[in-house]
């Protein structure tokens, strides 16, 4: 009878509240999810074969042999990451450190470790909660594999701790097999190729080996290729990203409302003496400008957003500083290689002027100073400050209504063949079709709402049931059922 009355006040509770708990409970599990995917890409391209039937090549484009003669070629089986940008893959090409594998053992799961250089010659090892130290070049043996870690000479942040992805030879076989999609295109002698990447020249890396090694394994014919070919190229969706990371411009809200705050507190003391070191920097802006010289010496191949703009008192260097980042966001929606070639020769040219002056800054100091600047300076650089933040606002404001554009392109061209033996074509190249995978957040939080809905909804239906029953079994009970019957037909009892 307790356990009746609980039961009925549980599900009561539920009907009541359930919807006001469960609802924002997988809204906010779906906004860690979508906050938590990392960037994807489609990265495609298409050829044109000669006298190969169609379905032939997808098939024999599709085989794990080819994969892995690929893997032979390539090495894949570590990916990189930044440990402050955990969510984007970096070329390896990137990165301070590489992993050149011997072998790794097969399992169910990949094998996370970081690596951190502590100088010239020695690194530390992390998985999980266990470290050690090794010097770059000497073999490691671990109870998931075999391999080395060397320097890359051409990037010097050799410091900056580096998170890496270990897959065997078996896994990657069969995640590449599953994000490759190759299919029948506009024409019989026509096949398109896509692939799903994290980083997107990797992925056309891959492409590109994957379609030299088929084009070697075709028989070939010196006389029937002719000197030049026209060819509709396949129509493709470009998909742009429109307007700004609104998560992003609420961060830099925040970091711009704390530096108002610090800034009038400092007014109140304007004209106190303070102790300087003769020839130092101001600490602060220091780091900040060590932080931003770290994320600006980046490769011109890599995708770069520097943090702390907005902490940046110098407002020429804040200007450049922020040019850069808008630069480098413009920079991902180009496909054209003649577009991206021009971009990079911007960034470079910036890159050189703003490392220029961060190192101006270290090296030369500011001079002693005994006071704290006067009043008028705290209400410049508020105002300043202020009026960027009326800007992020407008920003979000813009960004509410932006969204994914997609443009559709379909074009001719003639492609020169001349001497060529193969029977294989290019048609579009995988570096110049690379397309920006948007997360569908408004189904992922439709989801959520009706996943939110599912257990009130399943309280109520369980209420009902058990009221039911409940009724049934007092209808059934013997003298209940006696007093009805008399009650029903007038009848008295004679004693």
């Amino acid at each position: 009878m307790i356990m009746g009355r609980f039961v009925r006040k549980s599900l009561r509770l539920l009907l009541l509240y359930g919807p006001l708990l469960f609802i924002p409970a997988f809204l906010y599990l779906a906004y860690n999810y979508i906050s938590s995917k990392s960037p994807q890409y489609k990265v495609s391209a298409a050829i044109s074969l000669k006298d190969v039937p169609q379905q032939t090549a997808i098939k024999d484009l599709k085989s794990k042999e080819l994969i892995n003669s690929v893997l032979d070629r390539m090495s894949l089986e570590a990916s990189y990451f930044f440990a402050d940008q955990p969510r984007q893959e970096i070329y390896p090409d990137s990165s301070p450190v590489k992993v050149v594998v011997k072998n790794l053992k097969n399992g169910p799961n990949p094998v996370w470790i970081s690596l951190r250089a502590t100088d010239a010659h020695q690194f530390e090892l992390t998985r999980g909660d266990t470290s050690e130290f090794y010097r770059f070049r000497e073999p490691i043996s671990e109870n998931y594999g075999t391999f080395v870690v060397v320097r890359n000479p051409r990037v010097d942040m050799v410091e900056k701790p580096v998170i890496v992805e270990l897959l065997s030879r078996p896994q990657m076989i069969t995640i590449l097999n599953n994000d490759l999609h190759v299919g029948a295109g506009h024409k019989a002698d026509i096949v398109q190729l896509a692939l799903v990447t994290g980083n997107p020249k990797k992925g056309a890396d891959f492409l590109n080996a994957l379609l030299n090694i088929y084009g070697g394994t075709i028989r070939r014919d010196d006389n029937a290729a002719p000197a030049t070919k026209t060819i509709t190229t396949v129509q493709h969706d470009t998909i742009k990203k429109s307007g700004k990371d609104v998560r992003i411009l609420k961060s830099k809200i925040a970091d711009l409302t704390n530096q108002i705050a610090s800034l009038k507190e400092l007014e109140k003391s304007a004209g106190t003496t303070v102790q300087v070191r003769t020839g130092g920097v101001d600490k602060d802006q220091a780091k900040i400008y060590q932080a931003v010289d770290s994320y600006i010496k980046q490769p011109v191949d890599q995708f770069v957003q520097v943090p702390y703009v907005d902490e940046i008192e110098d407002p020429e260097l804040n200007d450049q500083v922020n040019e850069f980042n808008e630069l480098e966001l413009s920079r991902r929606h180009y496909t054209a290689q003649a577009q991206v070639d021009s971009m990079n020769r911007k960034l470079m040219t910036l890159r050189s002027s703003i490392v220029e002056q961060i190192h101006a800054y270290l090296r030369i100091g500011q001079a002693e100073s005994t006071t704290r600047p006067p009043k008028s300076y705290y209400e410049a650089q508020v105002a300043a400050k202020q009026r960027r933040l009326d800007e992020i606002n407008s920003e979000i404001s813009a960004a509410g209504t932006a969204g994914f554009t997609v443009v559709k392109n379909n074009k001719e061209k003639t492609i020169s063949v001349a001497g060529a033996s193969s029977k294989l074509v290019v048609v579009e190249k995988p570096q110049d079709n690379v397309e920006y995978i948007p997360v569908n957040a408004i189904k992922i939080y439709v989801i959520a709402f009706l996943a939110g809905l599912l257990f009130p909804i399943a309280g109520w239906i369980v209420r009902v049931v058990h009221r039911n029953s409940s009724s049934r079994r007092r209808l059934t009970e013997p003298g209940k059922l006696d007093g009805q019957l008399n009650d029903f037909f007038h009848v008295k009892q004679v004693d």
